[in-house]
């Protein structure tokens, strides 16, 4: 199963109460097609997708995050050249 990643408190609430039932949800192998199962357990995989640069293409930690637009635009920008790829074409 997929979901994308949360940041905030209730959703990080509610990702811990989906992987505790999935984790007490046993499915049988006909039951799974095209769900990630491991041991007849689903699993969660959460994806980033909440900002406009995934994080680890950021210039500093997510958690000193940049107060003002400027700043973040002058260390994101100060790099060289970045280059985006497609990999979902």
């Amino acid at each position: 199963m997929y979901a994308q990643k949360e940041t905030c408190s209730e959703e990080l609430n509610v990702e811990r109460l989906v992987m505790g039932g999935l984790k007490q949800a046993v499915t049988s192998p006909e039951e799974s097609s095209g769900v990630t199962v491991s041991n007849n357990i689903t699993k969660l995989q959460l994806v980033w997708g909440s900002t406009m640069y995934h994080l680890d293409d950021l210039p500093f930690d997510a958690s000193s995050l940049p107060d003002m637009y400027t700043q973040f635009r002058k260390a994101r920008f100060s790099q060289s050249a970045f280059v985006f790829t497609d990999t979902h074409a």
